[in-house]
């Protein structure tokens, strides 16, 4: 199907999740405005995403709602669907882009009478249909929505837009005199609608690659949200690494994370920040899948030790609620040895 885009004046996307499946779905704002450059961009997303989504260059305004499971009142956030589909039925979209599986987005598309409604699966709420393919990186699956309208695909990069001014007080407040910095994050894994610690390397792992790094001459700043901090005051106290984690919000973490030469962590949101901003990223993989999971691009490394029952977490485990479940004391994370990650930093450092 091909649209015209003199047809397109106003566009929602839909994506009403955590915040790296955020950034996965960034793409599909900057692929839209290079093909819709005078079309405005409006998100639809949870309002604790807040800090991805008013970052992602080409997005005009973000529509935030809670769903009810995950709002303070359950009923409140029932009680809220009319409010919303009224503002959104106001706004005039002609077109909306649904990156949930959900039946409620595509309902809230359907409700606000929005002409041509692009989501996954086989839904009548919807009136282009486009089969999810679990076996895709998430990137080029969420693509996969703009191909299905003829939309060219000009790049598969995440995007997030670093405020310069932000980044000039992060430089002068914490990287004054640091040279060669590698940003690690211990933590992760856990948000409102999903809390999986097992994603994380072992702490001890993180404190001995530190020393090693920091041995090396790096310096070694530790990044993460204030859910992360004591996990991170760990492999500070054992090393001279520098504990950010809960110390600066979202924004400047990215600026950090940006004047960084290399970042590693886990499965999480800062990895994909970090790729989002241009930085040298190394993923370490375990319950997820990398090749499914991984940002895409030349700086963009992976270490994944597949065992018997890795990966764990897919598609199909979710939606079955088997993910969070492991019976072999997270042995494929544990398998990831810390000489390995190591030598694939200094690798990718160029040493």
């Amino acid at each position: 199907m091909k649209i015209n885009s003199s047809d397109i004046k106003k566009i929602l996307i839909i994506k009403l999740a955590a915040m790296g499946d955020i950034l996965f779905a960034s793409a599909i704002a900057s692929n839209l405005k290079k093909s819709f450059p005078n079309a405005s961009i409006d998100w639809l997303a949870d309002s604790w995403t807040k800090e991805v989504v008013d970052n992602i260059p080409s997005v005009g305004k973000a529509i935030y709602y809670d769903r009810p499971w995950l709002a303070q009142s359950k009923i409140k956030g029932y009680l809220e669907i009319p409010k919303l589909v009224k503002k959104l039925r106001d706004k005039k979209y002609d077109l909306a882009i649904i990156a949930n599986r959900s039946s409620l987005a595509s309902k809230l598309a359907k409700m606000a009478k929005i002409p041509l409604k692009v989501g996954f699966g086989k839904s009548k709420n919807l009136d282009v249909n486009v089969i999810y393919d679990s076996s895709k990186p998430e990137v080029d699956r969420n693509l996969d929505l703009l191909r299905a309208i003829g939309v060219e695909i000009v790049s598969k990069k995440m995007v997030f837009n670093v405020n310069k001014h932000i980044e000039e007080q992060v430089k002068k407040r914490f990287l004054s005199g640091k040279d060669r910095v590698v940003c690690l994050s211990a933590g992760g894994g856990q948000n409102p609608g999903l809390k999986m610690l097992l994603k994380r390397w072992p702490i001890e792992y993180f404190c001995e690659l530190a020393a090693m790094l920091i041995k090396k001459g790096f310096g070694v700043v530790l990044v993460g949200g204030k859910e992360d901090k004591l996990l991170s005051d760990e492999i500070s106290k054992k090393t001279k690494a520098i504990n950010l984690a809960g110390k600066t919000n979202l924004a400047e973490s990215a600026a950090i994370i940006k004047n960084s030469c290399l970042f590693i962590g886990a499965d999480s949101a800062p990895l994909y920040i970090a790729a989002a901003v241009g930085t040298a990223t190394l993923g370490l993989y375990g319950p997820t899948d990398p090749r499914i999971l991984s940002p895409i691009g030349p700086r963009n490394a992976y270490l994944f030790k597949q065992s018997h029952c890795s990966p764990c977490y897919t598609p199909q485990s979710i939606v079955q609620g088997r993910y969070n479940e492991c019976q072999y004391n997270q042995q494929c994370l544990k398998d990831l040895s810390v000489q390995e990650v190591f030598a694939k930093a200094m690798e990718l450092l160029g040493g």
